[in-house]
């Protein structure tokens, strides 16, 4: 398995399904592929953006990604921006890698929770206040 160990995903009551599994027709922008390169918290940033247009959004990483992309999940749900509906981990094979070498792919299915907008809200009124009391980090022109 993928993800810390079988007893969290146990313990957090999540649905752990196989990639082989019937697939769900994904619409354009609700599908956010995570890379190592950026921290957690742009993606969140970015799930956050995509979750206020869709009802459910997949989170996608290869290899190294995975951590990141656990981080950002764990982060909207630990703040009431969504819920793991599902978690799907396979070890796939890359074109142009050498036969035989899989490498580790997960998707983190997330579904907006009812109070979602006044999260959002609220952290956007924080966002605001923070800037009017200390200034913006990257003045605009």
């Amino acid at each position: 398995m993928c993800i810390r160990d079988s007893i969290n995903a146990e313990y957090m009551g999540l649905l752990i399904v196989s990639m082989a599994e019937k697939k769900e027709a994904t619409k354009p922008g609700d599908k956010v592929t995570i890379s190592a390169k950026r921290k957690a918290n742009f993606y969140v940033n970015i799930a956050k953006q995509a979750l206020s247009n869709f009802e459910k959004i997949e989170l996608h990483a290869l290899g190294s990604a995975i951590g990141v992309c656990i981080t950002a999940a764990e982060s909207l749900a630990k703040f009431g921006y969504a819920t793991m509906t599902k978690i799907n981990c396979e070890a796939i094979e890359l074109e142009g890698r050498r036969p035989g070498m899989k490498m580790p792919k997960m998707i983190i299915i997330l579904t907006r929770t009812a109070g979602f907008k006044t999260v959002n809200d609220k952290a956007n009124a924080v966002k605001k206040e923070n800037e009017t009391a200390y200034g913006t980090i990257f003045p605009t022109k």
